[in-house]
């Protein structure tokens, strides 16, 4: 039978967990922020206080992106509060408490279990003293660990520190408050960003040598022409030639619109790495022979992916080809950008899903680290691409020629996490010389060779609908 004493000191038990808890919650409201201070303030102005490190981390959690804007997502369902990604570490914080940016009590980071963990107290002195020191390491811990977050951030910013203060002082920005965002921002993107990112139209397709099959065949089911092919398989062969200059086996995604000919466009490309009619010519079942060369495709760090968001602009189900040639003569009159075909799409639609395809290509350069990206899709798409990176004016946009196939769009990192334009490549043709006749104009075109150019085309002054806009009720 337990002696009285014994009973007393079990009675005290609950009374003392909850005089615990008032003072761990007493000492976070009234001394944390002060030592906090104290402690760091040699280390670090940018956590000056409690309260601006709250704030600091709530705001730096949606900021930590690309231009476009892009939350990191919280986790709550695992023991996740934020993940921080980098080539050189990827923190996963499992055994720490979750960050509420809610929460002004730093008791939300710690839990009371983990404190007292079955400790007992002879008197209150003891049991106040005791916690408040665990709990004062538990504190300095976590905001360590928070600083240290951000540590492979820093190691970049450095190098550019003093271009980054540059540009924000000739935007006359308040650098103390916004200078660490954009840093952050900044060193993000220059750690996630490929090498290029290359846009490349499909080749030449049965509808582009004859219109009148869209009335019969689905615009997604139109296949490459012969000419089509050769395109393909000889701007592999450039696309291999900038891509893996130093010969060291860069990796590369390819990222595909669903339509067949821009599927057969991407394999055409893959040629100039594996050509599946040489390297497995000996493999009669053709799904059997798909594998085999993907494989060995794979082998040489290339992957790829579909995604209908760069699809064609679409120009109704089945068209009839009086119907569109009467609509393209009117889209010219109203304007390319926001004309909307009978049952299809205007230009404006297409960027509406190429704004969010963006979003999903800075999270990819994320999640997928290659050193190189390549987008093979449709004209429209590219020129919409364009626009919504580089920010165009629906002029700059009328303003802009379509693609040749398989004409190349080449941006390259500027090294400070921004894509610039470097230019296009452009295929050359010519006509074969042969005596035999054939019905097929393409059969009578062979590719001779590519160009490369700084600039984009342009489409001629006499084509351009570009808008007229007055500065007054003058004129």
């Amino acid at each position: 039978m337990a002696s009285k004493q014994e009973k007393d000191v079990s009675s005290w038990i609950p009374f003392s967990l909850f005089i615990c808890t008032s003072l761990i919650k007493l000492y976070n409201t009234k001394n944390s922020s002060v030592k906090f201070k104290q402690e760091n303030e040699t280390e670090s102005t940018d956590f000056a206080s409690n309260e601006e490190t709250l704030y600091t981390l709530a705001r730096s959690r949606h900021r930590l992106s690309f231009d476009h804007t892009h939350e990191l997502q919280t986790r709550q369902e695992d023991n996740q509060h934020f993940e921080h990604c980098s080539n050189r570490s990827s923190r996963s914080l499992n055994t720490s408490p979750r960050y509420n940016p809610e929460s002004q009590d730093m008791g939300a980071y710690d839990s009371f279990q983990d404190l007292i963990e079955s400790r007992s107290c002879d008197d209150d002195d003891t049991c106040q003293l005791e916690v408040e020191t665990r709990k004062s390491t538990s504190v300095e811990k976590y905001l360590h660990m928070l600083n240290g977050s951000f540590s492979s951030f820093h190691e970049d910013i450095d190098e550019n520190e003093e271009v980054i203060q540059e540009e924000l002082s000739l935007q006359n920005v308040n650098t103390s408050q916004t200078s660490r965002f954009s840093r952050w921002r900044s060193a993000y993107n220059k750690i996630i960003m490929p090498n290029k990112v290359i846009m490349i139209r499909h080749g030449q397709s049965e509808g582009n040598v004859n219109e009148s099959i869209y009335a019969k065949k689905p615009d997604n089911e139109i296949c490459l022409t012969r000419l089509g092919w050769e395109q393909a398989r000889m701007a592999g062969k450039v696309l291999r030639e900038i891509l893996d200059e130093k010969n060291d086996g860069s990796t590369i995604h390819f990222i595909v619109s669903p339509y067949v000919r821009t599927m057969e466009t991407f394999h055409g490309l893959l040629s100039a790495w594996s050509d599946p009619d040489v390297d497995f010519a000996h493999i009669q079942d053709p799904e059997k022979k798909k594998r085999m060369w993907y494989k060995k495709i794979k082998s040489f760090g290339i992957t790829w992916a579909e995604d209908p968001r760069i699809r064609e602009q679409d120009f109704g189900n089945y068209q009839d080809r009086d119907t569109i040639n009467i609509a393209k003569k009117e889209r010219h009159k109203f304007g390319a950008f926001y004309y909307r075909f009978p049952n299809g799409e205007s230009a404006s639609d297409v960027y509406d899903r190429a704004s969010t395809f963006l979003d999903s290509l800075w999270r990819s350069f994320d999640a997928n680290r290659s050193q190189h990206y390549v987008l093979v899709t449709h004209g429209i798409s590219v020129r919409v691409l364009l626009m919504r990176y580089f920010r165009y004016s629906v002029d700059e946009f009328h303003m802009l020629s379509n693609p040749k196939n398989c004409e190349m769009v080449v941006l390259g990192h500027d090294g400070k996490g921004k894509l610039d334009l470097h230019g296009r490549c452009e295929l050359e043709l010519a006509e074969k010389d042969t005596t035999e006749g054939t019905e097929d104009a393409s059969d009578r075109i062979s590719v001779t060779g590519f160009k490369f150019f700084k600039r984009l085309r342009v489409l001629p002054k006499k084509y351009q609908n570009l808008r007229s806009i007055r500065i007054s009720s003058q004129g």
